[in-house]
């Protein structure tokens, strides 16, 4: 009821007039659970004074968070609320997959391969970035194919609205993490994986849910024209061709104009005398774009 907010104190997520302060320096990394009646930011210490203060994540009444408490750092918990009264805040240990962590990534030895964990408790931790959709839980799991193959990674099938984050590792640790592509709720592209590189799936929910989510990787097998290296050849004119792009994926830099395809397949025409050509993709049962290049 009688407190303050002071001089250069942070407003994240919801403007507070009134504020209490709590740190917490943990003895060994760890999983915490924050809950709260009323308004709570959590922040990460970089140095001494109020200005130092990294923002890692807010809490209200209706959506408990967790978050990773590493060993020997200080962590700032700002309770308040525009109200007067008393607030109750949480802050327990939770013990949550061991893939919760990049470092311990579930290995995926053969496909097809699914798993449904449980991510109530999960976190993201320092450094972790999440494409497409923002997602405040996560676990992870990497894949190294033997050999190239085009792969499908989604959530199809969760409980909740599951999300598919996709990268590829280019170095060591979170920042060596190359994005390739993401999958929402209603599914996903294939994509094209290369021999011996390993991807990294984050895997989380949308809209902040918690519960059990479901991933699910699988080898799509695509149309023989899927890479720009094996075009169809198209020989004479007029041509029409009907091809089931559902296993189709997308190639490392593969070009993206005038509107981008998660999807493609290739043609090549080589004329033998100069002429005026027309194509479209008239009579398609699906929404579609071509894109004509030369070399």
């Amino acid at each position: 009821t009688d407190t303050t907010t002071e001089t250069g104190e942070p407003q994240v997520c919801n403007s507070m007039s009134r504020t209490v302060w709590y740190s917490f320096t943990p003895t060994e990394t760890m999983s915490v659970r924050a809950s709260t009646q009323g308004f709570t930011n959590i922040y990460r210490a970089t140095g001494t004074s109020i200005s130092d203060l990294q923002y890692m994540l807010c809490i209200n009444s209706s959506s408990p968070s967790t978050f990773l408490a590493e060993v020997g750092q200080t962590y700032y918990i700002q309770v308040g609320s525009n109200g007067v009264g008393t607030i109750q805040v949480n802050l327990q240990q939770v013990f949550p997959p061991a893939n919760d962590i990049f470092a311990n990534a579930e290995v995926v030895t053969s496909l097809p391969f699914s798993a449904t964990p449980d991510i109530t408790d999960t976190s993201t931790e320092q450094g972790e970035f999440s494409y497409c959709y923002g997602m405040n839980k996560t676990v992870w799991y990497s894949f190294t194919p033997t050999e190239s193959m085009v792969l499908r990674a989604d959530a199809l099938g969760s409980p909740i609205n599951g999300n598919v984050n996709v990268y590829a590792s280019n170095g060591p640790g979170l920042s060596g993490l190359q994005f390739v592509q993401c999958s929402g709720p209603s599914g996903s592209p294939a994509f094209l994986a290369e021999a011996n590189v390993t991807y990294y799936l984050q895997v989380g929910p949308a809209f902040g849910e918690t519960g059990t989510v479901r991933i699910n990787l699988t080898q799509a097998i695509p149309p023989a024209n899927d890479n720009f290296a094996t075009p169809e050849a198209i020989t004479a004119l007029p041509f029409n061709g009907s091809v089931n792009i559902t296993d189709a994926g997308l190639e490392t830099n593969e070009p993206q104009n005038c509107s981008y395809m998660y999807k493609t397949v290739w043609y090549a025409f080589t004329p033998s005398e100069t002429m005026t050509v027309r194509m479209d993709t008239q009579g398609s049962a699906i929404g579609a774009n071509l894109n004509v290049y030369q070399p």
